[in-house]
């Protein structure tokens, strides 16, 4: 058989979990991998109700208030997603080893696909919250100015203001809720690469030691010394 026509395991995985055609998609597929659906709905229902039920004494700045609010949230996920953009180089270092090919294509069975993937998708999800408060800040932001050239209804008006309570308020949850999680991923992320790391110098020692009797250079001495005597207790 020609070897163009044979199908690696690679291309297979390729095909059946990272063909996401564009950020949105994947977004979506992080959405659907977490674990925390449940815990956005009854969110977004209390903000939604607060937002409702919210009341305002008149005059009330609206505007001033908004802008300052807005600016805030701009600058803020905007240097978030600065920060997220630096970080994605821990997802390179977890496949700076020989251990990717069982990672990328062997599905994991808690995640229920290969375990880069699932790495992948926990970046990608606090990712796209911050993207979604900054396109919001953003169009609001370049709104704000020809505020004063609508001639809006004060009853439209708090309608208005009350749905950009809503989804302010749940953005920011969100996001705040994703940055902690965000740093607790990264730690995992890192034990997982010293994981694979320290997994493959083992099964290189181990392949000396017990396979190929090769001569342990100075350097791995000691390390293949703990190496056998593991092993040999255990038998």
């Amino acid at each position: 058989m020609s070897k163009k026509n044979i199908e690696t395991l690679s291309e297979k995985a390729n095909k059946r979990f990272y063909q996401d055609k564009n950020f949105k998609s994947l977004f979506f597929s992080a959405i659907q991998a977490s674990k925390g659906k449940c815990h956005f709905f009854i969110v977004s229902g209390l903000f939604l109700i607060i937002s409702v039920l919210l009341k305002f004494k008149y005059p009330t700045p609206f505007v001033e208030l908004l802008n300052i609010y807005n600016d805030t949230l701009f600058n803020f996920s905007l240097t978030v997603i600065s920060f997220l953009l630096v970080s994605f180089s821990i997802l390179l270092g977890v496949g700076n080893n020989r251990s990717v090919f069982t990672n990328y294509r062997n599905t994991d069975n808690e995640y229920k696909m290969p375990l880069l993937k699932a790495l992948l998708l926990h970046f990608i999800l606090p990712a796209g919250i911050y993207l979604l408060l900054f396109i919001l800040t953003f169009i609001i932001k370049i709104l704000l100015p020809f505020e004063r050239h609508f001639n809006l209804s004060l009853l439209f008006k708090v309608s208005i203001i009350k749905t950009l309570i809503f989804l302010y308020s749940t953005l920011t949850y969100l996001c705040i809720v994703e940055l902690i999680s965000y740093f607790y991923n990264i730690t995992q992320f890192i034990f997982i690469s010293n994981y694979f790391l320290s997994s493959d110098y083992e099964s290189d020692l181990i392949n000396k030691i017990f396979v190929t009797k090769e001569k342990i250079s100075k350097i791995e001495e000691d390390d293949a010394k703990e190496i056998e005597r593991n092993i040999l207790d255990q038998k």
